[in-house]
Order: structure tokens, then sequence, then C-alpha cells
């Protein structure tokens, strides 16, 4: 159970990962092209080094993961918001939100 907990959560981490990768290495050309959302270039650079911070600290086999859990709950709970705001659908983000606890609660 363990073992497939770090596998769930690693595969999480990845998902994370890149979207904070994509963040950071936006252009305006590229920031032109996404939908408009209300956000400037440098609050979504911010967004991406803030995103990688929490999916480091979730990726701690420590005590601090938990931390990093709380945080990136916290975040998809943003996500949430914003997408609902712009008449998306929400499912995504609740669905890896749910499974970052699955991961956890696999795991410890």
């Amino acid at each position: 159970m363990r073992i497939a907990g770090w596998v769930l959560r690693v595969l999480l981490a990845l998902v994370f990962i890149g979207s904070g990768i994509f963040k950071l290495t936006l252009t305006a050309e590229t920031f032109a092209k996404l939908p408009e959302s209300g956000w400037t270039l440098e609050r979504m650079f911010m967004v991406g080094v803030i995103e990688l911070v929490f999916v480091a600290l979730y990726l701690l086999p420590t005590r601090v993961s938990f931390l990093g859990l709380i945080l990136l709950t916290a975040y998809m709970g943003g996500a949430v918001a914003e997408h609902m705001r712009m008449n998306e659908s929400p499912i995504p983000q609740i669905i890896i939100g749910v499974l970052l606890w699955v991961a956890y609660c696999m795991i410890y």
C-alpha cells in the first residue's frame, strides 16, 4: 500500500512540477495566447515559484510533507475558485486535490 501511495504521490508531483515550470517559462508571446484570466506575467511567475515550493515540501519524506499537503490543498482550492470564476469545470482540480490526500493516507 505504501509503494502505491508513493507512486501516486510522485505522479501528482510531476503534474505540479510541469505546471510550475510552465508558469516559470512563460514568455510574453505565450502569455498573450492564454485565455483572458486577469493575471499578469509577473504574478504567473510568482504562482509558479509558489507551486514548486509547495510540491517540494509535499515530496519530503518527513513530517514537513503534511505542511506541503495542506498548502497544495489550499492551492487547489484557489484553482477551483479560479476555474469557477471563469465559468470552467472545476472537476479536474477537485479530483487532484482529493488524490493528494489519498496518496498521503496510503503512505502514512
